[in-house]
């Protein structure tokens, strides 16, 4: 069994990839569909910003010299009348809605949500099916490495079962 493990290495790395490409396939192909319908079927309204908080992250990268840089955000949960009555969801704010929303004024956001599902929600219209689109390389990447790393493991297995005397 020793000598199956490098094949059999290779074609679970190549199985993860693939799995790993499939789900991200189908999670681009559920996003797609979101913003194909928020873009023809989505109702245009202001939404009032009710809570804001202000999140302090520092991302590092790097081994021995760490490179951080600030990656702070702001979040805020929203409330819309969908059919008279209300939808909350919660949203990542631009740095001039917190100040706004910190110094006490009113704060309304322009957002595009679906009639039948109010909680998916986008902030121009179009913004989630482009963004949607963005995740193809990566796809296609993980697919063709997990294909290869298979056809490594596979072509091994088959050496290594001819050269094993029987």
């Amino acid at each position: 069994m020793k000598r199956y493990a490098l094949p059999l290495g290779f074609g679970f790395i190549g199985l993860a990839m693939l799995t790993i490409a499939l789900i991200l396939y189908l999670h681009m192909a559920r996003e797609t569909r979101i913003g194909e319908r928020l873009i023809d079927d989505g109702v245009a309204t202001d939404a009032l910003l009710v809570t804001a908080e202000y999140v302090e992250r520092l991302s590092c990268r790097g081994g021995t010299i760490k490179v951080c840089n600030r990656s702070d955000y702001a979040l805020g949960q929203i409330v819309y009348l969908v059919d008279d009555r209300r939808a909350v969801n919660d949203v990542t704010l631009s740095e001039e809605d917190f100040a706004s929303f910190e110094a006490g004024e009113e704060v309304r956001i322009s957002i595009v949500y679906l009639p039948d599902d109010p909680q998916e929600i986008e902030g121009n219209r179009g913004d989630r099916f482009i963004s949607a689109r963005s995740d193809d390389l990566t796809i296609i990447v993980s697919a063709l490495f997990g294909i290869v790393f298979a056809a490594i493991g596979g072509i091994a297995a088959l050496v290594i079962r001819k050269q094993t005397p029987v």
